[in-house]
């Protein structure tokens, strides 16, 4: 009778934990494509914003190492400073810091 109890108990919690993964996945609207919260600024860019804000946003979309952006923006009337954001260096992945000027040439290019 034990090992019916623990296969009962073992069949509840998988459906539990199952359940509780579709009901994340919803919840982040992973099943509609091209909606929800992480395509908002895919949206956004192109709004009504001419100028160097314009330009950074767009630029915050372009493709980054590890998907670390590790740029940071400083934004004037006339013109658009591009500095490194050391905090989000990959360490012993990009030892060089190659993979990191890709990156800030890519928001650059972007």
């Amino acid at each position: 009778m034990e090992r019916r109890a623990f296969l009962r108990g073992a069949g509840i919690v998988s459906v539990l934990v199952a359940g509780g993964g579709v009901w994340r996945a919803w919840d982040q609207r992973v099943f509609s494509v091209g909606q929800g919260p992480a395509y908002e600024l895919w949206k956004d860019w192109r709004s009504a914003s001419e100028g160097p804000l314009g330009l950074v946003r767009a630029a915050i979309l372009a493709a980054s190492p590890h998907n670390t952006q590790p740029w940071l923006f400083k934004v004037a009337s006339s013109s658009i400073e591009l500095y490194v954001a050391t905090a989000r260096n990959t360490g012993a992945l990009d030892p060089y810091l190659r993979e990191q000027h890709i990156g800030l040439g890519c928001a650059l290019e972007t």
